[in-house]
């Protein structure tokens, strides 16, 4: 089972500056996983439990990170933005986990979060792996 939620408040993330160009996710909590499943069991390098997935903008980078805020992997950050149809001005907040790769010794795991509000849509991605060596 995998789960993704969005950290509660990224529906609050700063559009104009994003498209102006300025770092608005450094150190961010960006979204919640849930992993469990065989891949993630005791022996895993990423073992079964909830993590927090956290943005660096300038490094283009992110983290996952335990409940008690030690970091067990790190990956690729992406940001995306792409004008939409405006449908108000009520944000809308989406997020999946895109994909659970398990290569001995290495687990990768992705994710996405997008945020549409007016006729913008931000989309964050996120890609962390660990390996044993």
């Amino acid at each position: 089972m995998l789960v993704n939620a969005p950290i509660s408040g990224i529906e609050k993330l700063d559009f104009k500056a994003i498209l102006n160009g300025q770092s608005v996710l450094d150190d961010k909590p960006i979204m919640y996983w849930q992993l469990s499943g065989p891949a993630f069991d005791d022996e895993s390098i990423i073992p079964a439990g909830s993590y927090t997935v956290v943005a660096d903008e300038k490094r283009g980078a992110v983290t996952l990170r335990t409940a008690d805020g030690t970091t067990v992997a790190e990956g690729d950050l992406g940001i995306g933005v792409t004008t939409v149809a405006a449908k108000g001005s009520t944000p809308s907040v989406t997020g999946k986990i895109t994909g659970v790769k398990v290569d001995f010794p290495c687990i990768e795991v992705s994710g996405t979060v997008t945020v549409t509000q007016g006729g913008h849509s931000v989309t964050v991605t996120a890609t962390v792996k660990a390996c044993l060596f």
